[in-house]
């Protein structure tokens, strides 16, 4: 799955002829859509229907795919970073969210699921319809063969950290809220495991939405910058070496 990049810095190619290549920082966005990529998974979930596919499609919408959360909602989100392997990421990232809807002033929180709950898919069924084998669900990662690590569903003690990654408050319709993902989750979801993250409304009863990556505009979009790691840019310094050499030689 490919993502948006953009050059900070000198080419690679300038890099293969020198002995000892310099690293420049590469800004990559994953947003569905953009630059052919499509590794976005989304779903809302909800405690009183458990065993109930998610789309991202909330309640009272219509139809039109969003992400709901309403106290007994949990909406869960992952971008795929897979193509990132053997990079070192540099910096905090940005997650932004586009508003569905007019919640001014509503406080919501993400949180990091646990590495153990990792693998779920958001399925193609709108919530409340019945989850297909493999759909998640909030009583299963997987259904309905896996169930989310840590019991209860989804919110139970292991299935996420319960410290928040980072809280925002909801705005007009339509308008963007970002929020900062720490450089070290990032990191550890190209290099151990990638659970994503919950987003969840702080106000029991009080619910707000965000366009989900089912939605034609303003889906949900990761930013940050990553360079290769040393032992890619070792390989690089041989390669250049070697080219160098052959050139000398002829």
């Amino acid at each position: 799955m490919a993502a948006s990049v953009t050059k900070s810095a000198l080419g690679f190619a300038a890099g293969f002829l020198m002995l000892a290549p310099l690293a420049s920082a590469t800004v990559y966005t994953f947003q569905d859509g953009l630059g052919g990529y499509d590794g976005t998974q989304d779903a809302s979930l909800y405690a009183g229907d458990p065993n109930a596919g998610g789309l991202g499609r909330g309640v009272n919408t219509g139809g039109s795919p969003t992400l709901y959360s309403h106290g007994v909602h949990l909406d869960v989100l992952s971008f795929d970073l897979s193509s990132l392997a053997g990079q070192t990421v540099t910096g905090d990232a940005t997650l932004t969210l586009t508003m569905a809807d007019n919640h001014v002033g509503v406080p919501f929180s993400i949180f990091a699921i646990s590495d153990a709950n990792a693998g779920w898919s958001q399925g193609d069924n709108p919530s409340y319809a019945p989850a297909d084998l493999g759909d998640v669900t909030y009583e299963y990662r997987i259904s309905n063969t896996s169930p989310w690590v840590g019991g209860d569903g989804l919110a139970g003690a292991g299935g996420y950290d319960h410290t928040a990654v980072d809280s925002g408050v909801g705005g007009a319709y339509n308008t963007t809220v970002d929020l900062t993902i720490p450089q070290s989750l990032i990191q550890h979801w190209i290099d151990v495991a990638n659970a994503g993250l919950i987003i969840n409304s702080d106000s029991l009863g009080t619910a707000i939405q965000f366009r989900s990556s089912d939605d034609t505009a303003g889906r949900p979009l990761l930013t940050f910058s990553a360079v290769p790691e040393p032992a890619t840019l070792s390989v690089l310094g041989m390669i250049g070496s070697a080219l160098l050499l052959g050139r000398r030689r002829k």
